[in-house]
């Protein structure tokens, strides 16, 4: 903490210091996920772009997350809410880390939104910007945005091409 946060009062550092620990598990398993997504999808429009894909790019606006994935989130949740000890620290981070394809399903809902519109790059790069900077405030947002998208997509009717193959 001395290293990490020198302007935080001396008295602040074991509380930040105990929520960081309660999180940490999610914490490394939330960045590893982001960067792996995000080098993969890199990864795949350098390939496209050097004509050496091997298949084409999925679709990212059209994302869909499975039905278990809510329901996981949701126990996590919950369990973390109700119990003390290993199943309220689990539950935590579970949900947290259950948190993350929401924050994707937000995304493709923004990539979505901003497509045609006639400042579609300066609003993802201030999407992104805002992201790199707050990262847990904004995803925290974002991944709200994903659950909203999630719920209405629930309720669409199949033929309209906005359903969820679950």
């Amino acid at each position: 903490m001395d290293l990490l946060s020198t302007e935080l009062p001396q008295e602040q550092r074991p509380q930040v210091a105990g929520w960081w620990a309660t999180f940490f598990p999610a914490m490394v398993s939330a960045s590893w996920l982001v960067m792996i997504v995000a080098n993969a999808t890199w990864a795949q429009a350098l390939l496209v772009r050097l004509g050496r894909n091997r298949r084409p790019s999925p679709a990212y606006r059209q994302l869909r997350l499975p039905d278990w994935l809510a329901l996981v989130l949701a126990v996590a949740a919950v369990a973390s809410r109700l119990s003390d000890g290993d199943v309220g620290y689990v539950g935590g981070n579970v949900a947290l880390v259950a948190l993350i394809p929401f924050m994707f399903l937000g995304l493709a809902g923004i990539h979505q939104w901003v497509a045609g519109k006639p400042q579609a790059r300066m609003i993802l790069a201030a999407t992104y910007g805002l992201l790199a900077l707050v990262f847990v405030w904004a995803a925290l947002a974002v991944a709200v945005l994903g659950m909203v998208r999630f719920w209405t997509m629930r309720f669409r009717r199949g033929d309209s091409g906005g359903g969820m193959e679950g």
